[in-house]
């Protein structure tokens, strides 16, 4: 089955940056691994550059038969979700990419 990488890209709602650290990574994360083919997910904070578009990262593991089979999942679940008001929809930005090889290492 093919691995995939959800890579989704966020901000909080200015003033409400620790309400919306809170949920993304108590609850959101783990709402999202309960998904069909969600296996696991890690949050990151942008390093470089710093000022950019986004503060925050999230990269979910993703296995399905299809990217397609893996968004339908997902897009079916958000809305049984609680989605925090402190988290800025309108500047999100994700993409999904699909492995082409094994991880290397020096």
């Amino acid at each position: 089955m093919p691995n995939y990488r959800l890579i989704v890209m966020t901000n909080p709602v200015e003033g409400r940056e620790q309400e919306f650290n809170d949920w993304y990574s108590k609850q959101h994360l783990s709402d999202i691994c309960k998904l069909d083919h969600f296996i696991s997910a890690q949050r990151f904070k942008v390093a470089f550059p710093e000022g950019g578009p986004h503060k925050y990262c999230a990269i979910y593991n993703v296995e399905a038969p299809s990217a397609e089979a893996a968004m339908g999942s997902l897009m079916a679940g958000i809305p049984n979700m609680f989605i925090s008001d402190a988290f800025d929809m309108a500047s999100q930005s994700s993409v999904m990419v699909e492995e082409l090889g094994p991880v290397v290492s020096g």
